[in-house]
């Protein structure tokens, strides 16, 4: 099981999440983005990372 998030790091809150049994991009990290974009706008300077 994998567990993707999207941490607000102004805020410190979790704005997406995804879960899933396998690391596919589509099921994890797109998953996270789209319900963090769905909760508003996302600032300029969006970065990630993948453990």
């Amino acid at each position: 099981m994998y567990l993707t998030v999207v941490l607000d790091l102004f805020d410190r809150k979790i704005i997406g999440r995804a879960f899933s049994d396998d690391m596919e991009t589509v099921h994890t990290a797109i998953a996270a983005l789209e319900m963090a974009f769905a909760k508003g706008p996302v600032r300029e300077g969006l970065r990630g990372v993948q453990y």
